[in-house]
Protein backbone atom coordinates (compact mmCIF):
# COMPACT_ATOMS: atom_id res chain seq x y z
CA UNK A 1 0.00 0.00 0.00
CA UNK A 2 2.85 2.41 0.86
CA UNK A 3 4.49 1.78 -2.51
CA UNK A 4 1.17 2.46 -4.25
CA UNK A 5 0.68 5.70 -2.29
CA UNK A 6 4.21 6.83 -3.14
CA UNK A 7 3.54 6.10 -6.80
CA UNK A 8 0.29 8.13 -6.63
CA UNK A 9 2.14 11.11 -5.11
CA UNK A 10 4.67 11.03 -7.95
CA UNK A 11 1.85 10.79 -10.52
CA UNK A 12 -0.01 13.68 -8.80
CA UNK A 13 3.08 15.87 -9.10
CA UNK A 14 3.17 15.20 -12.83
CA UNK A 15 -0.60 15.74 -13.13
CA UNK A 16 -0.36 19.06 -11.30
CA UNK A 17 2.38 20.28 -13.64
CA UNK A 18 0.35 19.25 -16.69
CA UNK A 19 -2.88 20.78 -15.34
CA UNK A 20 -1.12 24.10 -14.77
CA UNK A 21 0.18 24.01 -18.35
CA UNK A 22 -3.34 23.20 -19.57
CA UNK A 23 -4.82 26.11 -17.59
CA UNK A 24 -2.21 28.47 -19.09
CA UNK A 25 -3.52 27.53 -22.54
CA UNK A 26 -7.14 27.89 -21.35
CA UNK A 27 -6.40 31.47 -20.24
CA UNK A 28 -4.74 32.20 -23.62
CA UNK A 29 -7.85 30.95 -25.42
CA UNK A 30 -10.08 32.95 -23.03
CA UNK A 31 -8.16 36.13 -23.83
CA UNK A 32 -8.52 35.46 -27.56
CA UNK A 33 -12.28 34.85 -27.19
CA UNK A 34 -12.63 38.09 -25.23
CA UNK A 35 -10.75 40.15 -27.82
CA UNK A 36 -12.70 38.63 -30.71
CA UNK A 37 -16.08 38.52 -28.94
CA UNK A 38 -16.40 34.74 -29.33
CA UNK A 39 -18.72 32.54 -27.22
CA UNK A 40 -17.22 30.75 -24.21
CA UNK A 41 -18.98 27.40 -24.71
CA UNK A 42 -18.12 25.08 -27.60
CA UNK A 43 -20.08 21.90 -26.90
CA UNK A 44 -19.14 20.40 -30.27
CA UNK A 45 -15.44 20.62 -29.45
CA UNK A 46 -15.99 19.14 -25.98
CA UNK A 47 -17.81 16.15 -27.47
CA UNK A 48 -15.06 15.68 -30.05
CA UNK A 49 -12.37 15.79 -27.33
CA UNK A 50 -14.23 13.22 -25.25
CA UNK A 51 -14.60 10.89 -28.24
CA UNK A 52 -10.86 11.13 -28.91
CA UNK A 53 -10.01 10.48 -25.27
CA UNK A 54 -12.31 7.46 -25.13
CA UNK A 55 -10.46 5.91 -28.06
CA UNK A 56 -7.14 6.44 -26.27
CA UNK A 57 -8.13 4.90 -22.90
CA UNK A 58 -6.34 1.56 -22.62
CA UNK A 59 -8.61 0.25 -19.82
CA UNK A 60 -12.20 1.01 -20.81
CA UNK A 61 -13.39 0.06 -17.32
CA UNK A 62 -11.97 3.42 -16.25
CA UNK A 63 -13.74 5.47 -18.93
CA UNK A 64 -16.74 6.53 -16.82
CA UNK A 65 -14.41 7.93 -14.14
CA UNK A 66 -12.15 9.59 -16.73
CA UNK A 67 -15.18 11.20 -18.42
CA UNK A 68 -16.36 12.71 -15.10
CA UNK A 69 -12.89 14.15 -14.45
CA UNK A 70 -12.79 15.78 -17.89
CA UNK A 71 -16.33 17.15 -17.56
CA UNK A 72 -15.15 18.91 -14.41
CA UNK A 73 -12.03 20.16 -16.21
CA UNK A 74 -14.22 21.55 -19.02
CA UNK A 75 -16.49 23.28 -16.50
CA UNK A 76 -13.54 24.81 -14.62
CA UNK A 77 -11.98 25.98 -17.90
CA UNK A 78 -15.23 27.72 -18.93
CA UNK A 79 -15.53 29.35 -15.51
CA UNK A 80 -11.97 30.73 -15.84
CA UNK A 81 -12.75 32.15 -19.27
CA UNK A 82 -16.02 33.66 -17.99
CA UNK A 83 -14.06 35.52 -15.33
CA UNK A 84 -11.93 37.07 -18.10
CA UNK A 85 -15.07 38.02 -20.02
CA UNK A 86 -16.81 39.46 -16.95
CA UNK A 87 -13.73 41.51 -16.05
CA UNK A 88 -13.66 42.89 -19.58
CA UNK A 89 -17.36 43.80 -19.39
CA UNK A 90 -16.75 45.58 -16.09
CA UNK A 91 -13.88 47.55 -17.63
CA UNK A 92 -16.10 48.56 -20.56
CA UNK A 93 -18.86 49.49 -18.15
CA UNK A 94 -16.53 51.68 -16.08
CA UNK A 95 -15.18 53.38 -19.19
CA UNK A 96 -18.70 53.97 -20.50
CA UNK A 97 -19.73 55.52 -17.19
CA UNK A 98 -16.71 57.81 -17.28
CA UNK A 99 -17.47 58.86 -20.86
CA UNK A 100 -21.25 59.20 -20.60
CA UNK A 101 -21.71 60.52 -17.08
CA UNK A 102 -18.73 62.39 -15.63
CA UNK A 103 -18.85 62.23 -11.84
CA UNK A 104 -18.93 66.00 -11.56
CA UNK A 105 -22.05 66.15 -13.74
CA UNK A 106 -24.29 63.36 -12.42
CA UNK A 107 -27.57 64.15 -10.74
CA UNK A 108 -29.05 61.74 -8.20
CA UNK A 109 -32.76 61.67 -7.35
CA UNK A 110 -33.58 60.63 -3.80
CA UNK A 111 -36.71 60.29 -1.70
CA UNK A 112 -37.40 62.98 0.89
CA UNK A 113 -35.43 66.11 1.64
CA UNK A 114 -31.94 66.68 2.99
CA UNK A 115 -31.62 64.83 6.27
CA UNK A 116 -33.91 61.95 5.27
CA UNK A 117 -32.59 58.41 5.64
CA UNK A 118 -32.52 58.04 1.85
CA UNK A 119 -30.47 61.23 1.60
CA UNK A 120 -28.00 59.82 4.14
CA UNK A 121 -27.75 56.57 2.15
CA UNK A 122 -27.13 58.56 -1.04
CA UNK A 123 -24.29 60.49 0.61
CA UNK A 124 -22.61 57.23 1.66
CA UNK A 125 -23.08 55.50 -1.72
CA UNK A 126 -21.97 58.59 -3.69
CA UNK A 127 -19.32 60.07 -1.36
CA UNK A 128 -17.99 62.58 -3.90
CA UNK A 129 -21.25 64.36 -4.65
CA UNK A 130 -21.22 68.10 -4.12
CA UNK A 131 -24.06 70.47 -3.23
CA UNK A 132 -26.73 70.53 -5.90
CA UNK A 133 -26.04 67.08 -7.34
CA UNK A 134 -28.72 65.43 -5.21
CA UNK A 135 -32.39 66.23 -5.85
CA UNK A 136 -35.04 65.37 -3.26
CA UNK A 137 -38.60 64.37 -4.18
CA UNK A 138 -41.69 63.91 -2.01
CA UNK A 139 -42.96 60.70 -3.63
CA UNK A 140 -41.41 57.46 -4.85
CA UNK A 141 -42.88 57.80 -8.34
CA UNK A 142 -41.36 61.29 -8.67
CA UNK A 143 -37.91 59.85 -7.99
CA UNK A 144 -38.45 57.24 -10.71
CA UNK A 145 -39.84 59.81 -13.16
CA UNK A 146 -36.76 62.03 -12.68
CA UNK A 147 -34.56 59.13 -13.86
CA UNK A 148 -36.82 57.88 -16.66
CA UNK A 149 -37.29 61.36 -18.12
CA UNK A 150 -33.54 62.02 -18.03
CA UNK A 151 -33.36 64.76 -15.41
CA UNK A 152 -31.21 62.56 -13.15
CA UNK A 153 -28.61 59.90 -13.92
CA UNK A 154 -29.41 57.77 -10.87
CA UNK A 155 -32.20 57.30 -8.37
CA UNK A 156 -32.14 55.85 -4.88
CA UNK A 157 -35.11 54.45 -2.95
CA UNK A 158 -35.65 52.31 0.16
CA UNK A 159 -36.96 48.86 -0.71
CA UNK A 160 -36.81 46.79 2.49
CA UNK A 161 -36.52 47.25 6.25
CA UNK A 162 -35.30 44.56 8.61
CA UNK A 163 -38.15 45.10 11.08
CA UNK A 164 -41.15 46.13 8.95
CA UNK A 165 -40.35 44.25 5.75
CA UNK A 166 -40.70 45.12 2.08
CA UNK A 167 -41.72 48.55 0.80
CA UNK A 168 -44.32 47.44 -1.72
CA UNK A 169 -44.85 50.67 -3.71
CA UNK A 170 -41.18 50.49 -4.75
CA UNK A 171 -41.61 46.90 -5.94
CA UNK A 172 -44.64 47.97 -7.97
CA UNK A 173 -42.63 50.74 -9.63
CA UNK A 174 -39.81 48.32 -10.47
CA UNK A 175 -42.29 45.99 -12.11
CA UNK A 176 -43.88 48.55 -14.42
CA UNK A 177 -41.33 51.33 -15.06
CA UNK A 178 -38.32 51.20 -17.47
CA UNK A 179 -35.62 51.26 -14.81
CA UNK A 180 -32.93 48.80 -13.74
CA UNK A 181 -31.18 48.27 -10.42
CA UNK A 182 -27.42 48.83 -10.57
CA UNK A 183 -26.49 48.93 -6.88
CA UNK A 184 -27.62 48.52 -3.30
CA UNK A 185 -26.63 49.81 0.11
CA UNK A 186 -27.73 48.71 3.57
CA UNK A 187 -27.77 51.30 6.31
CA UNK A 188 -28.41 51.06 10.07
CA UNK A 189 -31.49 53.10 10.92
CA UNK A 190 -31.72 54.86 14.28
CA UNK A 191 -34.80 56.90 15.06
CA UNK A 192 -34.64 59.87 17.44
CA UNK A 193 -37.33 62.01 19.02
CA UNK A 194 -36.49 65.65 18.29
CA UNK A 195 -38.10 69.01 18.98
CA UNK A 196 -37.39 72.72 19.31
CA UNK A 197 -35.20 73.77 22.22
CA UNK A 198 -36.94 73.80 25.63
CA UNK A 199 -40.00 71.92 24.33
CA UNK A 200 -42.09 70.63 27.25
CA UNK A 201 -42.92 66.97 26.61
CA UNK A 202 -45.95 67.21 28.91
CA UNK A 203 -47.46 69.70 26.44
CA UNK A 204 -46.49 67.77 23.33
CA UNK A 205 -49.46 67.21 21.03
CA UNK A 206 -48.21 65.92 17.68
CA UNK A 207 -45.30 63.78 16.44
CA UNK A 208 -44.46 64.04 12.74
CA UNK A 209 -42.64 61.51 10.60
CA UNK A 210 -42.97 59.25 7.60
CA UNK A 211 -45.24 56.27 8.29
CA UNK A 212 -42.29 53.84 8.24
CA UNK A 213 -40.41 55.42 11.21
CA UNK A 214 -43.71 55.79 13.06
CA UNK A 215 -44.46 52.10 12.57
CA UNK A 216 -40.94 51.18 13.71
CA UNK A 217 -41.32 53.10 17.01
CA UNK A 218 -44.71 51.84 18.19
CA UNK A 219 -43.42 50.40 21.47
CA UNK A 220 -41.99 53.79 22.41
CA UNK A 221 -45.06 55.75 21.25
CA UNK A 222 -47.57 53.44 22.93
CA UNK A 223 -49.65 55.28 25.58
CA UNK A 224 -47.79 58.55 25.05
CA UNK A 225 -51.02 60.28 24.10
CA UNK A 226 -49.42 62.12 21.19
CA UNK A 227 -51.14 62.30 17.82
CA UNK A 228 -49.01 60.59 15.20
CA UNK A 229 -49.03 62.52 11.95
CA UNK A 230 -47.64 60.69 8.91
CA UNK A 231 -46.02 63.05 6.37
CA UNK A 232 -44.23 62.40 3.10
CA UNK A 233 -40.76 61.99 4.66
CA UNK A 234 -39.01 62.04 8.04
CA UNK A 235 -37.04 65.12 6.99
CA UNK A 236 -40.30 66.96 6.21
CA UNK A 237 -41.51 65.95 9.68
CA UNK A 238 -38.43 67.55 11.22
CA UNK A 239 -39.08 70.72 9.22
CA UNK A 240 -42.68 70.89 10.51
CA UNK A 241 -41.51 70.38 14.11
CA UNK A 242 -39.08 73.27 13.69
CA UNK A 243 -41.95 75.55 12.70
CA UNK A 244 -44.60 74.58 15.25
CA UNK A 245 -44.73 74.67 19.04
CA UNK A 246 -45.78 71.63 21.08
CA UNK A 247 -44.74 69.30 18.28
CA UNK A 248 -41.90 66.85 17.75
CA UNK A 249 -40.56 64.65 14.99
CA UNK A 250 -38.99 61.24 14.62
CA UNK A 251 -36.00 61.10 12.33
CA UNK A 252 -32.24 61.00 11.99
CA UNK A 253 -29.54 62.99 13.74
CA UNK A 254 -28.79 64.64 10.41
CA UNK A 255 -32.41 65.86 10.15
CA UNK A 256 -32.22 67.31 13.67
CA UNK A 257 -29.01 69.18 12.86
CA UNK A 258 -30.32 70.53 9.55
CA UNK A 259 -33.50 71.91 11.12
CA UNK A 260 -32.03 73.16 14.39
CA UNK A 261 -33.83 70.65 16.61
CA UNK A 262 -32.64 69.08 19.86
CA UNK A 263 -32.43 65.33 20.30
CA UNK A 264 -34.75 64.54 23.19
CA UNK A 265 -34.45 60.78 23.27
CA UNK A 266 -33.13 57.92 21.21
CA UNK A 267 -32.59 55.64 19.55
CA UNK A 268 -36.27 54.79 20.09
CA UNK A 269 -36.90 52.18 17.39
CA UNK A 270 -38.60 48.97 18.53
CA UNK A 271 -35.69 46.78 17.40
CA UNK A 272 -32.11 47.75 18.17
CA UNK A 273 -30.76 46.09 15.01
CA UNK A 274 -32.80 48.06 12.49
CA UNK A 275 -31.54 48.30 8.92
CA UNK A 276 -32.95 49.51 5.62
CA UNK A 277 -31.84 48.28 2.22
CA UNK A 278 -31.77 50.91 -0.51
CA UNK A 279 -31.57 50.31 -4.27
CA UNK A 280 -29.71 52.51 -6.74
CA UNK A 281 -31.17 52.46 -10.23
CA UNK A 282 -30.76 53.96 -13.70
CA UNK A 283 -32.90 54.17 -16.79
CA UNK A 284 -33.33 50.75 -18.39
CA UNK A 285 -30.46 49.89 -20.73
CA UNK A 286 -28.13 52.57 -19.38
CA UNK A 287 -25.69 50.06 -17.90
CA UNK A 288 -24.57 46.55 -18.79
CA UNK A 289 -25.19 43.93 -16.09
CA UNK A 290 -22.60 41.36 -17.23
CA UNK A 291 -20.52 41.66 -14.05
CA UNK A 292 -23.44 41.70 -11.62
CA UNK A 293 -23.17 39.19 -8.76
CA UNK A 294 -26.73 39.54 -7.45
CA UNK A 295 -29.62 39.61 -9.90
CA UNK A 296 -33.22 40.74 -9.49
CA UNK A 297 -36.09 39.74 -11.74
CA UNK A 298 -39.88 39.77 -11.92
CA UNK A 299 -42.16 37.23 -13.55
CA UNK A 300 -45.72 35.98 -13.90
CA UNK A 301 -46.88 32.36 -13.97
CA UNK A 302 -49.81 30.41 -15.23
CA UNK A 303 -52.39 29.97 -12.47
CA UNK A 304 -51.69 26.23 -12.23
CA UNK A 305 -50.59 23.88 -9.48
CA UNK A 306 -46.82 23.43 -9.22
CA UNK A 307 -45.68 26.32 -11.44
CA UNK A 308 -43.91 28.18 -8.62
CA UNK A 309 -42.26 24.97 -7.41
CA UNK A 310 -40.86 24.40 -10.91
CA UNK A 311 -39.35 27.89 -10.91
CA UNK A 312 -37.75 27.46 -7.49
CA UNK A 313 -36.40 24.04 -8.50
CA UNK A 314 -34.57 25.39 -11.55
CA UNK A 315 -32.53 27.62 -9.23
CA UNK A 316 -32.01 24.88 -6.63
CA UNK A 317 -30.70 22.31 -9.08
CA UNK A 318 -28.05 24.80 -10.24
CA UNK A 319 -27.04 25.76 -6.68
CA UNK A 320 -28.10 29.39 -7.25
CA UNK A 321 -28.85 30.86 -3.85
CA UNK A 322 -32.12 32.78 -3.54
CA UNK A 323 -31.86 36.03 -1.57
CA UNK A 324 -35.51 37.05 -1.53
CA UNK A 325 -38.90 36.28 -3.07
CA UNK A 326 -42.00 38.47 -3.00
CA UNK A 327 -45.43 38.43 -4.63
CA UNK A 328 -47.61 41.43 -5.47
CA UNK A 329 -51.16 41.52 -6.84
CA UNK A 330 -51.55 42.41 -10.52
CA UNK A 331 -53.98 45.32 -10.47
CA UNK A 332 -55.61 44.62 -13.84
CA UNK A 333 -55.92 40.88 -13.11
CA UNK A 334 -57.82 40.34 -9.84
CA UNK A 335 -56.36 37.69 -7.53
CA UNK A 336 -53.39 37.01 -9.78
CA UNK A 337 -49.85 37.78 -8.71
CA UNK A 338 -46.51 39.00 -9.99
CA UNK A 339 -43.40 37.56 -8.36
CA UNK A 340 -40.15 39.33 -7.52
CA UNK A 341 -37.03 37.25 -6.95
CA UNK A 342 -33.39 38.07 -6.09
CA UNK A 343 -30.62 35.49 -6.40
CA UNK A 344 -26.84 35.23 -6.26
CA UNK A 345 -25.03 34.59 -9.52
CA UNK A 346 -22.77 36.29 -12.07
CA UNK A 347 -24.86 37.37 -15.03
CA UNK A 348 -22.17 36.39 -17.56
CA UNK A 349 -21.84 32.83 -16.22
CA UNK A 350 -23.28 30.04 -18.32
CA UNK A 351 -25.21 28.55 -15.40
CA UNK A 352 -27.07 31.85 -14.89
CA UNK A 353 -27.83 32.19 -18.59
CA UNK A 354 -29.15 28.62 -18.64
CA UNK A 355 -31.36 29.35 -15.62
CA UNK A 356 -32.81 32.46 -17.27
CA UNK A 357 -33.47 30.57 -20.52
CA UNK A 358 -35.32 27.85 -18.65
CA UNK A 359 -37.20 30.47 -16.64
CA UNK A 360 -38.47 32.06 -19.87
CA UNK A 361 -40.05 28.74 -20.85
CA UNK A 362 -41.88 28.45 -17.51
CA UNK A 363 -43.24 32.00 -17.21
CA UNK A 364 -45.87 34.01 -19.07
CA UNK A 365 -43.90 37.26 -18.56
CA UNK A 366 -40.34 37.92 -17.42
CA UNK A 367 -38.35 41.09 -16.74
CA UNK A 368 -34.75 41.42 -15.52
CA UNK A 369 -34.93 44.19 -12.92
CA UNK A 370 -31.16 44.65 -12.63
CA UNK A 371 -28.01 43.44 -10.97
CA UNK A 372 -25.42 44.66 -8.50
CA UNK A 373 -22.50 43.77 -6.25
CA UNK A 374 -24.03 42.10 -3.20
CA UNK A 375 -23.34 43.98 0.07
Amino acid sequence: MEKARQAIEEIDATLLMLLEKRMDQVMTIGQYKKENNLPISDLGREEKLLEGLKDKVSNHNYWEAVEKVYQEIFKTSKDMQLVIKAAAEEEKEEEKEKEDVPETEIQVAFFGAEGSYTHEAMCVYFPNLIAGQGKGFSHFDEVVAAVVEGGCSYGILPIENSSTGSIYPVYDLLGKMPIQIVGEIKRPIEHYLMAKKDTNLDKLEVVYSHHQPLSQCQSYLYNKGWRQSAVDSSSHGAQLASLNDNTAAIGSKMAAALHGLEIIEGPINDYGLNQTRFIIFQKEGAETLAGAKAISLSFRLKHQSGTLVEVLTLFSKRNLNLLKIESRPIGELPFEYQFYLDFEGIMAEEVVQEALEELKSKTTWLKILGGWEKT
